[in-house]
């Protein structure tokens, strides 16, 4: 069917539009959506035959949550010669039917009609819920693997302005974590540290360009820590060296149904990881609530079920505002589709890539889009480039493994 519903969508006019609704059976209206998120709603129409169809081409709907449906916009995106766009392909009354099939469809969201970025959501969510649940079972370990920017702020001498820098570190972090706590760590560094602004490498100059080298111990750069099984407060483990480790976070006691997951998260309930928590900035908020669900689908976790995670993504879908950004390719070469959340109070918005066909979280990344919401302190060390990622995270993969030497057979070369 997907060639029949993408001519379709490309052949019908205005006039249209009520028509072919009232035609269409509902069951046909879902599988129509279907074929249209199968299709990739971001390829350029190719082969069109007439002038006058690349003259309709021009006008590209896009679907947003703005409280009054489809509206079109009259801006040319088209490219002739094979490029992509970051529109949907919905042409002309084709859009207002769409409309009316992804609201028939995809759950609306309390602030106006769903959008497309909901459709990809709501399909990522089923397709999540075909992965199977972590379960971490005695003599076993969580690996995972991501690659981060890591942000440092340096405060030396008497913490003026002045002595202040910031730095950054690209870098591959390994970690087993048995359900003790115990386990390893294994940080790889990408290229030497690198300073954020300008004025943070005057900061660093005044404090007497002290060394930013992150701390190695192995005789290829790495830093390889071993995990101890994690203590009660005040409890030390005499003779027992490595370092305390931190139990792999549990998200069984996460609720599966979307509105009261919607309701833990915005209101702080129990179940949310704490490093998920000290992430996200006013968890009630649109940006936030989209932010908190994004950061549990991505973090490595015992008890998290293919209810879960498909209850994640449907609280994300519902979020008013989220936006479709289009295909993307995430910094070790995958394709995906990335979307964006509403923008915070502090000028940034969440943007994640991920793998509708799999419900795989790809890459997440933190996006200045408003500076002017910035404190001039960040704006100065932190940069105020509009655009730029500020922080991100790759998502090489995870698993269970025996052993605190070995990786998941799906990330072995």
């Amino acid at each position: 069917m997907r060639h029949h519903a993408t001519v379709l969508l490309r052949d019908l006019r205005h006039h249209d539009a009520v028509q072919v609704e009232e035609a269409l059976s509902a069951s046909f209206k879902a599988d129509l959506l279907h074929s249209i998120l199968r299709s990739d709603p971001l390829a350029p129409i190719a082969n069109l035959r007439t002038q006058e169809n690349v003259e309709t081409s021009k006008q590209i709907a896009s679907i947003k949550p703005n409280g009054t449906g489809a509206r079109l916009s009259g801006e040319s995106s088209v490219r002739r010669q094979g490029r992509s766009f970051k529109v949907s392909i919905i042409v002309g009354a084709a859009a207002v039917l769409a409309a009316v099939i992804v609201s028939q469809v995809v759950p609306a969201t309390s602030d106006g009609p769903p959008s497309v970025a909901a459709a990809v959501l709501t399909q990522a969510a089923t397709a999540a819920g075909d992965q199977p649940p972590v379960v971490l079972e005695p003599g076993q370990f969580l690996y995972s693997e991501i690659r981060t920017l890591q942000s440092v702020t340096w405060a030396l001498g008497n913490n003026e302005p002045s002595w202040q820098f910031d730095t950054t570190q690209d870098e591959t972090i390994q970690t087993w974590q048995a359900a003790n706590g115990s386990g390893r760590e294994l940080i790889t560094y990408t290229g030497p540290p690198q300073f954020t602004t300008p004025a943070s490498r005057e900061g660093w100059v005044l404090s007497g360009e002290p060394s930013i080298s992150p701390p190695t111990n192995t005789p290829s750069g790495q830093m390889d820590t071993t995990l101890i099984p994690t203590q009660p407060v005040g409890k030390g483990v005499p003779g027992n060296e490595g370092t305390p480790g931190e139990t792999p976070p549990d998200d069984s006691s996460l609720p599966t149904d979307p509105d009261s997951l919607r309701q833990v998260i915005q209101h702080g309930g129990p179940g949310i990881p704490s490093s998920v928590a000290a992430n996200v900035i006013d968890a009630s908020s649109p940006a936030g609530t989209f932010g908190t669900a994004a950061e549990i689908l991505e973090t490595p976790a015992t008890g998290i079920s293919p209810a879960l995670r498909s209850a994640l993504f449907q609280v994300m879908a519902s979020v008013p505002g989220v936006e479709l950004l289009g295909r993307a390719t995430d910094r070790v070469g995958r394709s995906g589709t990335e979307i964006a959340s509403p923008i915070n109070s502090g000028g940034f918005r969440y943007e994640i890539i991920i793998n509708r066909s799999t419900g795989q979280v790809l890459q997440t990344q933190y996006v200045l889009v408003d500076p002017s919401q910035l404190p001039p302190v960040d704006q100065k060390y932190f940069g105020d480039t509009a655009g730029e990622a500020q922080g991100w995270t790759v998502y090489l993969g995870s698993g269970i493994v025996t052993s605190t030497s070995s990786a998941p057979a799906s990330l072995q070369s």
